[in-house]
């Protein structure tokens, strides 16, 4: 009798789990390679930060390579946790004029760097004057918590500031109305969470799942290059000339549909979020007023459309009305920039000059026009 003898095989699901441990293995060795040598391709988003006195902010000190959309710029950041030209020591006193930029993701300038910025232009100009411009603003600041930085650096850090700008953007209104609040005890935090409020996403402080993700982004080459398409096919485009025969402000549909732009034209959203909102808006602004007049400060309110603005022609808007009274009412500064992007001009040709593709942000060439109209309008004093 003849007894074939087999070898036993080894179950198919091991062969299978030693490949994917190869493929894992690979994975994380390209993309660590790749975060290393070509870092440009992934967004550091640590170089942002929870705030527990004023809910979020940038890190100091630190160097990134930024991402918004397909547009990429290095980053980089004071000791103060501002945008600037360079990672460096700012004094907390100086001989020179020193003005402080007030403002959310506008003045930031998301998308550029701080050279291309209207914040950067301004400080690069005036520098030479005796004039040091700081940019304080950050993506998703609001009134209140342009209040509550500046009593932070003014109180607590001993910053020596000897002017104040605050550039009040449209869609603050929506972010006082349904997203911050001030504690009893005097931090800006989250209002509580209401499922009828479409509250935007990157209203979020950085959480622990957020440095799971970059974790995860930085060392494996299959989720950064995930992460890459998906901004590419689904993340606003770069600046590109409008081909000719097509709508010149299709790329800007959904934003001009966008609510959170549109309070100031359409009664409906003013209902809806509007009216509540400036009405908490102007509060915080009492608040700034009270803190800067307390250490003898002046200051200045800006206003500047979005792309809903030009498109709809609203240049005698709520947004100017409410904040040049405002301002009067409170020996204020105000500057009004909606006639620079208004004022005998082609929304079809100003919106895709000005403004980033598919996005309500300013263009370099938008930044340049902020730039060139506050030099022009503004009185700039001199240091001491």
């Amino acid at each position: 009798m003849n007894f074939i003898l087999s070898e036993k095989r080894p179950p198919r699901w091991r062969g299978s789990l030693l490949s994917l441990i190869l493929f894992v293995c690979l994975d994380f060795a390209a993309g660590t390679l790749l975060f290393r040598f070509a870092p440009y391709m992934i967004d550091n988003g640590l170089y942002r930060q929870s705030s527990l006195i004023y809910h979020h902010d940038l890190k100091p000190n630190t160097a990134a390579w930024a991402i918004w959309g397909p547009l990429r710029h290095r980053i980089y950041t004071n000791s103060l946790g501002f945008k600037d030209a360079a990672v460096r020591d700012v004094p907390l006193s100086s001989d020179a004029r020193r003005v402080v930029l007030l403002g959310d993701s506008f003045t930031e300038g998301v998308g550029y760097a701080y050279e291309d910025t209207f914040a950067g232009i301004l400080n690069a100009r005036l520098a030479p004057r005796g004039i040091d411009v700081l940019n304080a603003g950050v993506t998703s600041y609001s009134p209140v918590i342009y209040y509550r930085k500046l009593k932070y650096l003014i109180e607590e850090v001993k910053l020596h500031v000897d002017e104040v700008i605050v550039f009040i953007d449209i869609a603050d209104i929506q972010d006082e109305a349904w997203i911050y609040t001030l504690s009893e005890d005097g931090r800006v935090i989250n209002q509580p969470p209401d499922p009828a409020k479409p509250v935007p996403g990157w209203t979020t402080p950085v959480t622990g799942m957020d440095k799971v993700k970059l974790l995860l982004r930085k060392h494996f080459l299959s989720v950064a290059v995930a992460d890459r398409l998906r901004n590419r096919f689904f993340a606003v485009e770069a600046q590109e000339p409008v081909a000719s025969g097509t709508d010149p402000l299709g790329p800007w549909e959904k934003v001009l549909k966008d609510d959170r732009g549109n309070w100031t034209h359409d009664a409906r959203v003013f209902a809806t979020f509007g009216e509540i909102g400036l009405e908490r808006a102007t509060h915080s602004m009492e608040l700034l007023r009270d803190l800067v007049r307390k250490q003898g400060i002046p200051f200045t309110v800006v206003v500047y459309p979005h792309p809903n603005q030009i498109a709809a022609g609203d240049r005698d808007s709520r947004q100017v009305r409410h904040w040049r009274a405002w301002a009067a009412a409170n020996e204020a500064g105000f500057i009004d920039l909606f006639g620079e992007f208004i004022d005998g001009s082609d929304p079809a040709v100003t919106i895709p000059t000005c403004y980033i593709k598919g996005d309500p942000h300013f263009s370099a060439a938008g930044h340049q026009r902020v730039a060139a109209a506050m030099l022009q309008r503004h009185r700039w004093e001199a240091g001491h």
